[in-house]
């Protein structure tokens, strides 16, 4: 199998190459489904019985979404837009569920009308307004969000979200008096998370929970999303070993007849794609070097704000010219749109192409159009290896832009 770095020379290599060609045009994200697919038989092998919901929210891009269909996972939907999309897409009802725990009066019939099998609540308010929503006989089956307590988190979501275990036995003893079939419990530790012991502590509140409770219709564990990528992972080993010690922590609750699903999305898109700039300003600043790209943190480079996530920039043609440090900005007026700092050739001047790995997570599900930017396409690459591609032998690249989103 080829390793994440021999994908990236090959996504390098299409996109070099795509570009002189004239099929992509910038900004853009460009997609490598097979470096999707390797990071989801990771998960598959290290995880098989753990059912899967991808979480939409990470990247809403169709190219990905019409994939992972044929991929046949679930998805996680958190709105009725994201539901009618994925229906739309063909995906059925019954590979949806719906995790977000406060839903607009039109999420709630679009969860009825379609009959969305589960969904998750975590305050009684949301309870009663699922019930209402309902009609007939038919309601859904509920998970209680638990609040827990996690560590070495990029950003926890326990603040806004979820309740207490004595919380949680109250609010199912409500959803069984609405009728609403409670099922089990949800937790989320948080984003880009890798240490395992935020996930076990939380595995064990929610089956001491369920225990105690010995119920036989609550059976669903939800163990929520934020697991890291690749980069972040390397801090506890690598994906792999983080997925060995998430599969222990899962098959404890598995070996006593619980089941248990999950909501991955970053770690399935973060390192599949590449975002593609063309850079439309230089200029110098009190000593510094500044290029200003197409596009940048109301669009592809959103975690840099949000996240304080690094990019590293490489330029799409490589350049004798001795290295120079940039800062690097987006096109929009405001002074809080920069991305970071970048070495990239010293001649690096407008019209010039340059790409960051590691953009596929929250980047074209988060963008806006502020001051009128923000058409960033998205293409499918399908690059032969790089040692095929530059064969002088005559090997071709192939493209596969699809339709290109806007």
């Amino acid at each position: 199998m080829r390793t994440l770095q021999d994908r990236l020379k090959d996504r390098e290599f299409w996109i070099a190459n795509a570009l002189d060609a004239g099929e992509i045009e910038t900004p853009c994200l460009v997609v490598d489904t097979r470096t999707m697919d390797q990071l989801l038989s990771l998960w598959r092998d290290h995880l098989p019985q753990v059912g899967l919901f991808y979480s939409v929210k990470a990247n809403n891009d169709r190219h990905i979404l019409r994939h992972l269909q044929q991929s046949e996972i679930g998805f996680d939907a958190a709105s009725e837009s994201e539901v009618e999309t994925l229906l739309a897409l063909g995906v059925k009802p019954d590979r949806i569920i719906l995790s977000n725990t406060i839903k607009t009066r039109g999420c709630l019939q679009a969860i009825v009308r379609n009959r969305i099998p589960l969904v998750t609540a975590d305050n009684e308010r949301d309870l009663r307004a699922i019930a209402q929503a309902s009609v007939g006989e038919w309601s859904p089956s509920v998970l209680i969000r638990l609040k827990v307590s996690p560590t070495d988190v990029q950003i926890d979501l326990n603040e806004k979200f979820g309740c207490t275990v004595d919380e949680a036995r109250r609010l199912i003893e409500v959803a069984d008096s609405l009728g609403l079939k409670p099922a089990g419990v949800h937790f989320h530790v948080g984003s880009q998370c890798w240490n395992l012991k935020s996930y076990r502590d939380a595995m064990e509140s929610a089956v001491q929970l369920l225990d105690e409770e010995n119920r036989a219709h609550l059976k669903i564990i939800n163990i929520g999303g934020g697991f890291p990528d690749a980069l972040t992972a390397s801090k506890c080993g690598g994906l792999s070993c983080f997925f060995e010690g998430l599969a222990a922590i899962a098959g404890e609750a598995l070996s006593k007849g619980y089941s248990v699903i999950a909501e991955p999305g970053r770690v399935l898109v973060a390192d599949a794609c590449t975002a593609v700039c063309q850079v439309i300003g230089r200029a110098t600043h009190d000593g510094h070097e500044w290029l200003y790209l197409d596009d940048g943190i109301y669009g592809l480079f959103s975690t840099a704000y949000f996240e304080k996530q690094p990019f590293e920039f490489v330029p799409v043609r490589e350049s004798d010219a001795s290295p120079c440090s940039f800062v690097v900005a987006g096109p929009t007026c405001d002074s809080l749109d920069v991305v970071g700092k970048a070495t990239l050739p010293s001649d690096t001047q407008p019209t010039a192409y340059v790409m960051a790995h590691r953009a596929g997570a929250y980047s074209v599900s988060v963008k806006s159009h502020f001051n009128g930017f923000g058409n960033i396409r998205t293409y499918v690459a399908a690059p032969p290896p790089a040692t095929l591609a530059s064969n002088p032998g005559g090997n071709t690249v192939e493209f596969v832009p699809g339709d290109a989103l806007s």
